[in-house]
């Protein structure tokens, strides 16, 4: 162990050589602290596209990542008009795409998620000592996306359900799927996250992370009045999962930068 030893005169506090050496230290640990911090936050990212309709849709929550960690990208909007001629050029048939620097453009939106929590300049949203909770709250939210996918395919593509598009048989389908989905999982899902959310401000405590900015955009979906049959008012009686929202969306960089709007379908 080291020793301690201070001799205190009038003018001045001599240290011992030990001492003098764990302050020099410690010194330079300090130093080498605020220097990564401040190289954190200024570290430089090449240029980004973010490719997909203009709509949120599954872009949006890589759209928040980036927001929210201050990355700056590129927005770019393919008109549905466009989509067909574009299909065939996308990795799988399908948007959103993620293009970084000179890289070639990539797909799979919750890969994009991740890569853009691990970028930020911001909110660190995906933190490494979070990753086994964000991870199990993005699990959660898979099983609410399924669950949700179902009422919003059938009226999207009806054929895949056994139904042909625009007929009353189809309509009165659709009706009948999506009001029972508000009767039945919807108030299930909620419940669970009502329950998740007790004690926190967001899905894993005060922080917000990207599991909040890929769950915030679906709840807000569903109370948009957009979905035929899923009425604004279908989270109302879970008041804590409309505070949660809220308190998201209220987020100042969320405020001042979120523009993305809702299409109906």
């Amino acid at each position: 162990f080291y020793s301690y030893s201070f001799t205190a005169t009038m003018s001045s506090t001599k240290v011992s050589l030990p001492v003098a050496v764990a302050a020099a230290a410690l010194s330079a640990l300090a130093a080498f602290a605020v220097a990564s911090a401040s190289k954190k936050r200024t570290k430089k990212v090449p240029p980004i596209k973010l490719t997909y309709f203009g709509i949120q849709g599954e872009a949006e929550k890589v759209r928040l990542a980036f927001t929210l960690g201050n990355i700056p990208f590129e927005d770019v909007v393919v008109p549905f008009s466009e989509w067909k001629e574009l299909k065939s050029k996308t990795p799988y048939g399908q948007l959103p795409l993620l293009q970084i620097g000179e890289e070639e453009p990539m797909a799979q939106s919750y890969a994009m998620l991740r890569i853009a929590g691990r970028m930020s300049n911001g909110r660190d949203v995906f933190a490494d000592e979070d990753v086994p909770a964000i991870e199990e709250a993005l699990g959660f939210v898979a099983d609410i996306e399924r669950s949700w996918r179902i009422p919003v395919g059938i009226g999207i593509g009806p054929a895949k359900y056994g139904y042909e598009k625009g007929t009353e048989e189809t309509n009165a389908a659709i009706k009948r799927v999506r009001e029972t989905w508000v009767k039945e999982d919807c108030r299930n899902f909620m419940s669970l996250l009502t329950k998740k959310l007790e004690g926190k401000k967001f899905l894993i405590g005060s922080k917000v992370t990207i599991a909040d900015c890929a769950l915030v955009p679906k709840l807000n979906r569903m109370m948009s009045g957009g979905v035929d049959h899923v009425p604004t008012t279908c989270l109302d009686d879970f008041p804590v999962v409309k505070e949660y929202v809220s308190r998201f969306m209220s987020l100042k960089e969320v405020a001042a930068k979120h523009t993305a709007t809702y299409v109906k379908k």
